[in-house]
């Protein structure tokens, strides 16, 4: 599969697909060019002289960056969408309408709305289109 599943079935329904993380911009902004996101963010490392330090150049927050990405596209936190697997996805999950755990940890899976455990992302695609049709 040369392409994210889920983000083409985003697309197809006109949401923005967003990647989020606590990896480095490096990496966020090479996955989110090889799978079509349209955003992505994360830490960034620390740079001096165009060599990596080893420390931080700019913390994030996942749930601030996200929910600052929807209301500059006038999207309410309610209606917005998201996956998670992990501990570091709970404040976001707390802040937004509709939340999928996927492989995720138990206490990932108790704070989502729903969740499933698969070796295929695209068997998320149904249960976004759920938490969407019922007002998120």
């Amino acid at each position: 599969m040369d392409r994210v599943v889920v983000v083409d079935h985003c697309r197809r329904r006109d949401w923005l697909p967003v990647l989020t993380s606590l990896a480095w911009t490096v990496v966020t902004a090479h996955l989110a060019q090889r799978f079509g996101f349209a955003l992505s963010g994360g830490p960034a490392p620390g740079v001096v002289d165009g060599a990596f330090t080893g420390g931080v150049g700019r913390y994030w927050d996942e749930r601030a960056e996200a929910l600052a990405v929807a209301a500059a596209h006038g999207v309410a936190p309610a209606r917005c969408l998201t996956l998670g697997d992990s501990r570091s996805d709970l404040p976001l999950f707390a802040a937004v309408g509709g939340t999928v755990a996927v492989n995720a940890s138990a206490e990932c899976v108790a704070a989502a709305s729903t969740s499933l455990m698969t070796q295929d992302l695209a068997d998320a695609n149904p249960l976004l289109d759920d938490l969407a049709a019922s007002g998120c």
